[in-house]
């Protein structure tokens, strides 16, 4: 659709001043940028919205013999008689005020690991934001920039994701987490927990953070065959 827009603009318009006022694009890759960057776009901003979404979600470590679940901000415990629904789903807290304290997360290596989380979803929202901006800036060399500035700052995301997604276990020994996935667990092991999916989807966004990069170089570049058949 988005194509076809672009292909009626240049039908009314006067194609030898699209030229000049696009001094640094050539047709194809006009089409190109306008048929495929929203979709790269659409890409990042889903990775980071699952990101995020991840970091909220208390299905980190799950234990279905007491039904409690951890997570790196919120934890779920307990059952009510004859229901299947978790209940005190909460953030961890002290027990003075219902606020989100740093220092009640169970382990050294969970704070560890929720700051370089929190850290790659900010670089994220950032890249998403120079990619759009990919799409509003006409000269090459700027375009250029701000993806290489765009994909920088998503592989950085996929740095710290990885590292923080590394470091949670580490802190399974813990006496908290003991308390819910047994007196067994240790560095890298659980006892009687799994891991949860709100992990296993965190991890898959980490890799789509490498992956993306690539896509957005091959497609900003791509177009260089194209310009060779003007």
């Amino acid at each position: 659709m988005l194509q076809g827009y672009c292909k009626d603009i240049i039908q009314i318009e006067d194609f030898e001043y699209m030229v000049r006022w696009h001094t640094a694009r050539t047709y194809p890759e006009l089409l190109r940028l306008a048929g495929e960057m929203p979709q790269l776009h659409q890409r990042l901003g889903l990775v980071k919205g699952m990101t995020v979404f991840c970091l909220l979600q208390p299905y980190w470590l799950t234990n279905q013999n007491n039904k409690a679940s951890l997570g790196i901000l919120r934890y779920c415990e307990g059952l009510t008689a004859g229901s299947n629904d978790l209940q005190n789903c909460q953030y961890y807290q002290t027990d003075h005020t219902n606020n989100f304290a740093l220092n009640t997360l169970p382990s050294l290596a969970w704070k560890v690991g929720m700051v370089m989380y929190i850290m790659a979803c900010l670089l994220l929202i950032i890249s998403s934001f120079l990619a759009g901006l990919c799409l509003c800036i006409r000269k090459t060399k700027t375009v250029d920039r701000l993806s290489l500035a765009s994909g920088l700052k998503q592989l950085t995301a996929g740095v710290l994701l990885l590292t923080a997604l590394v470091t949670f276990p580490v802190g399974f020994d813990d006496a908290k987490i003991q308390e819910t996935c047994g007196a067994h667990s240790t560095l890298y092991r659980l006892d009687t927990c799994s891991i949860g999916w709100s992990y296993v989807l965190s991890t898959a966004c980490s890799v789509l953070c490498f992956v993306l990069p690539i896509l957005s170089h091959y497609i900003l570049h791509s177009s260089a065959y194209d310009r060779t058949l003007l």
